[in-house]
């Protein structure tokens, strides 16, 4: 209660009637999932973020117990929850991930083709970036191998914060390198 005046709960209708059809209710919430968007301020993978907001509101919708509170304060929780941990999943998975293939330095430095290069030349143009042995041990076994940093700590019996370190410090050098 706000200021002695009762709020209605919101709810799909009447208690013995059934659900309203989802496209309707689709249709009813479409401005709030573009409101997120804006919001959040998703302008790359746009369409990705949509269709994880109508897959949220489909949830939502489908679980909604009418007896304890109202589907549109329900729906939007859902739906920003949703969205949220999407958001957090992508940044984590970016910032974990590198994607690269082996000969994308070697193009970056040379302007070369790929066909241009043999594994002898990536490792050269490597070396002259001047890295450490464990620099080079991630390097090799991260972006050459496709091991995983938690592989790649259990193999040299350090932890994954430690190849962390290596990583960071590795791609500092790099990008040194090939910005020349």
């Amino acid at each position: 209660m706000y200021r002695g005046i009762r709020r209605r709960r919101l709810r799909f209708g009447n208690p013995s009637m059934s659900r309203p059809p989802f496209h309707e209710v689709y249709h009813q919430f479409e401005p709030l999932i573009f409101s997120f968007i804006h919001k959040f301020r998703l302008i790359y993978d746009q369409d990705e973020y949509i269709q994880i907001a109508r897959i949220a509101l489909f949830e939502a919708w489908s679980r909604h117990d009418g007896d304890h509170s109202s589907f549109p304060g329900y729906a939007k929780s859902y739906i920003r929850g949703y969205l949220q941990n999407a958001i957090t999943a992508d940044r984590k998975n970016q910032e974990q991930n590198v994607f690269t293939e082996p000969s994308t330095f070697a193009l970056m430095h040379t302007g070369k083709s790929e066909d241009d290069f043999s594994m002898s030349e990536v490792s050269m143009l490597l070396d002259s970036a001047s890295l450490s042995g464990r620099e080079r041990i991630w390097v090799d076994e991260y972006l050459l191998n496709g091991s995983s940093q938690k592989d790649i700590a259990g193999r040299h019996g350090v932890k994954p914060e430690t190849v962390k370190a290596w990583r960071k410090s590795a791609l500092l050098k790099l990008r040194r390198e090939f910005n020349k």
